[in-house]
């Protein structure tokens, strides 16, 4: 989408139904590139802590929280 991309190129694109490309559609208007950015950053980061050792998973996945409220 901030790349000039219709509704009709994602759908192509991506493969979708148009039911599903109509709603990641409208959802993607709820949110700025930058704070996309920041809750993806996150979620890879929470990936990587949870696949490496020595943390646990419930305190990685609650700063994942932390980070999603701050990212939007």
């Amino acid at each position: 989408r901030g790349a000039g991309a219709t509704q009709d190129d994602i759908k192509s694109q991506l493969r979708l139904h148009s039911f599903v490309a109509k709603k990641l559609w409208g959802q993607s208007m709820k949110f700025d590139p930058r704070s996309l950015r920041r809750a993806y950053e996150a979620l890879y980061e929470t990936d990587r802590r949870l696949k490496s050792k020595g943390l646990d998973d419930h305190i990685v996945m609650e700063q994942l929280v932390g980070d999603l409220c701050r990212a939007s």
